[in-house]
């Protein structure tokens, strides 16, 4: 006979537990587990000196990686040759359009787009006066200057480091440690809220680097021969050197092609965290995209080319060979019955022995040499005309013969229109 319990549990549908059966539903029931390890972890690290540039020459010895008290070997180690995001920045007020400042102020630009990556870097275009405006959007494809600064006409007052510090901003909120903003201007400044000292302060509080190109005419540029006494007011290009500064950037002026080609080399290289060296590795892509830039917006009438194997320059040696001056001659006759329309380019080259700055540096006075000859023996107008060192970056002959490093070693002189 059942017990009266036991009928009243069976009639309720409740059953004693059964041990094994419980253990079996539970395994069926438990979500499953998985266990894992981190064998090895990626970190990226983005070196900065006191002034707040890359420092780009460390290696692996010079890190130590330390983990809950304790160092752990660094078992890979690479340099990052990482995108760059690169903001234009181009004063239109009015002080722009003296002396040809707004057309410099381009041409310097498209020196720092020839050393972009289509497709790799990125660009934005700005433009300023007492206020700012954007021109271009964030791009990674080529940027076509002549389009975007169409309708930027100099004109108005300039507000210069408000212009700065927005732009800056507006750039933090791409993201990347490789950005910069790179200004474009005369340097002039009568409308801002800002100093110099707060700009370097909202650049800097948001890791954004400020480069500064001023452009002047050759007799405003500082220390340069031929310069007028107190040119491009000093004062005020220290003050702004130091905004560049601060922030982990640079100032330079710039009054000929050469001056804003160095300026560019050396802004994407620190940019991108390169060397200078490494960024010499695509002169060849630079040069021939700032010829096609300089072919599309001038006419070559005729050039003339004065090499060793001519009778040009020497091995070593900037001075002005005799058999150079009088084809040089030649040149000047030819400008005077045409005095007004045309202007000169000056080419420094050279050969491919010793280092690239050592040959960049002779290049420029090879065709700074012609220029004085230029001018002071025929008063060509300084304004009229520009230098540029390509150094070894394009060489017309083998530099591996005699014969063809004398070739090589030359200056090239072309007269536009």
């Amino acid at each position: 006979m059942r017990s009266p319990v036991y009928a009243l549990l069976l009639a309720l549908g409740l059953v004693p537990a059964v041990p094994g059966l419980m253990a079996a539903q539970a395994v069926a029931t438990d979500p499953p587990v998985f266990k894992s390890g981190v064998e090895r972890v990626t970190l990226a690290a983005v070196v900065r000196d006191r002034r707040g540039r890359m420092v780009t020459n460390l290696q692996r010895d010079d890190f130590e990686l330390i983990d809950a008290g304790q160092q752990r070997p660094i078992t890979d180690f690479r340099t990052d040759n990482a995108p760059v995001t690169i903001a234009l920045l181009f004063d239109v007020s009015g002080s722009m359009e003296v002396g040809g400042k707004h057309q410099e102020a381009r041409q310097a630009a498209d020196q720092v787009l020839a050393w972009l990556q289509p497709g790799r870097d990125e660009t934005a275009l700005f433009a300023f006066d007492s206020r700012l405006r954007q021109l271009q959007d964030f791009t990674r494809r080529e940027v076509d200057l002549g389009v975007s600064l169409a309708d930027a006409t100099p004109f108005g007052v300039t507000a210069l480091h408000d212009a700065i510090a927005e732009t800056a901003t507006r750039l933090a909120t791409r993201g990347g440690s490789h950005r910069a903003v790179v200004a474009l201007t005369d340097g002039a400044d009568n409308n801002s809220r800002l100093t110099p000292s707060q700009v370097s302060g909202v650049a800097s509080a948001i890791d954004v680097p400020v480069y500064i190109i001023v452009v002047v005419s050759p007799l405003d540029h500082p220390g340069r021969s031929g310069a007028v006494e107190g040119a491009a007011e000093i004062s005020r290009a220290g003050a702004l050197g130091n905004l560049a500064r601060w922030t982990g950037g640079e100032l330079f002026i710039a009054s000929r092609p050469a001056d804003a080609s160095v300026a560019a080399r050396q802004i994407v290289a620190d940019t991108a965290g390169h060397s200078a060296a490494d960024a010499h590795a695509a002169a060849d892509t630079a040069a021939a995209k700032a010829d096609a830039v300089d072919k599309a917006s001038k006419r070559l009438i005729y050039e003339v080319t004065l090499s060793e194997d001519e009778g040009g320059f020497k091995f070593g040696n900037a001075a002005l060979p005799p058999e150079a001056r009088a084809k040089i001659d030649e040149i000047a006759t030819k400008l005077k019955e045409n005095p007004n329309g045309a202007s000169i380019e000056i080419e420094g080259h050279t050969d491919n022995l010793g280092p690239k700055a050592y040959n960049e540096k002779l290049g420029l006075e090879r065709a700074e040499s012609v220029e004085r000859y230029l001018y002071e023996r025929h008063r060509i107008p300084l304004h009229k005309m520009s230098v540029i060192s390509y150094g070894a970056d394009k060489p017309v002959a083998p530099n591996t013969t005699k014969a063809g490093r004398a070739q090589n070693r030359r200056v090239v002189v072309k007269v536009l229109t």
